[in-house]
């Protein structure tokens, strides 16, 4: 079960910081805050890893899950495959996706809606 819950943790943290955008938001709620008082000062985009990183946030997030479910070498392996893997599990929900619309498009061309 642990192999599969940080499986999910890295669905969803690609999900999140690489595909829903969530991470400009907060990046633009970051930089008001920090220059409230100089409205003069126009958004710049900048760095704000470790939280725009899938890669490390799945690392990061995959190691504190591991430290209360049981750290192992084999289990800290797991973990770094995962993160390693991330481009590769934005492109497979990309791959989801677009089959889920051909398959909807087959669908209403073979029923003729």
């Amino acid at each position: 079960m642990t192999y599969l819950n940080l499986f999910l943790i890295s669905l969803l943290l690609v999900f999140i910081i690489d595909i829903s955008g969530v991470m400009d938001t907060i990046k633009r709620m970051v930089w008001r805050w920090v220059f409230k008082d100089r409205p003069d000062k126009t958004y710049q985009d900048f760095s704000f890893k470790p939280f725009e990183c899938s890669l490390c946030m799945t690392w990061w997030c995959g190691l504190i899950y591991l430290c209360f479910a049981g750290l192992s070498w084999v289990n800290v392996a797991y973990v770094a495959f995962l993160a390693f893997f991330t481009p590769i599990w934005k492109s497979l929900l990309y791959l989801v996706k677009d089959f889920v619309i051909k398959l909807i498009d087959a669908l209403y061309t073979f029923y003729d809606l």
